[in-house]
């Protein structure tokens, strides 16, 4: 690598670390004057306070690892991938409360198949099972019969485009494939890699907070919300 591009890289991170200083501002003022209100709450804010405070995390993880291994950058900037897919998808079809019922499927899949580690519990395994489908049903919103991949989610919110170029790229740098174990690491870990994740966290966090800051009508920002959906949407679908 040479001087010049040294020194260009150490402008581009100084700038990139401004920009995500400032979203870990807006996204902590508007979880806590707004979404915290929310936390629990089976309603559309409850959902969308979950994603602020997932963004919140990822966006904290992005900043601490922005030099260390690629795989961390990677694996932060298709979190917020997938929470904008997420958000789009609840913008565009309004159904938030079916990603309750999806959470309630995922439950007990996760119950049904850790019990295994005790066999001498099925009944009990069971019962939970049965008193928890009960106590959801009472809320008015059914189980979901089947788990839910974020690509479909994508999909329902026009976004699916935007994930299938991407999402392939960086999943090749979160799991342990050929180029993150033995890539060379002037080239796996470019600057040039890592200016392109970077670019993308920036986007998906627009996305996430303008759409939330839309829907809670509470904007610490002070963005031309309207402008920046305006601007966002034209790259849907």
């Amino acid at each position: 690598m040479t001087k010049q591009q040294i020194e260009s890289w150490d402008k581009v991170h100084s700038k990139y670390v401004l920009q995500l200083d400032r979203y870990r501002t807006w996204f902590g003022i508007l979880a806590s004057e707004y979404f915290s209100s929310c936390s629990g709450k089976v309603t559309r804010d409850g959902l969308t306070g979950a994603i602020v405070g997932r963004a919140q995390l990822d966006l904290g993880n992005l900043i601490q690892w922005m030099d260390g291994p690629i795989f961390l950058i990677a694996y932060c900037t298709r979190s917020l991938l997938e929470l904008a897919a997420a958000s789009w998808s609840i913008e565009e079809t309004g159904d938030w409360s079916r990603w309750y019922g999806l959470m309630a499927r995922d439950l007990i899949d996760i119950i049904e198949r850790t019990s295994v580690i005790d066999p001498d519990g099925e009944e009990e395994v069971a019962s939970t099972i049965q008193a928890f489908k009960a106590d959801f049903g009472k809320s008015g919103i059914p189980v979901a019969d089947h788990t839910q991949s974020f690509r479909e989610e994508a999909r329902n919110g026009h976004y699916k485009r935007e994930y299938d170029e991407v999402f392939q790229l960086l999943s090749k740098y979160v799991h342990p494939t050929p180029v993150t174990l033995i890539g060379p690491e002037q080239l796996v870990g470019s600057a040039i890699v890592r200016r392109f994740f970077l670019m993308k966290s920036l986007k998906y966090l627009r996305t996430i907070y303008c759409l939330a800051a839309q829907q809670s009508g509470y904007n610490p920002a002070g963005l031309d919300l309207k402008r920046q959906l305006l601007d966002l949407r034209a790259e849907l679908d």
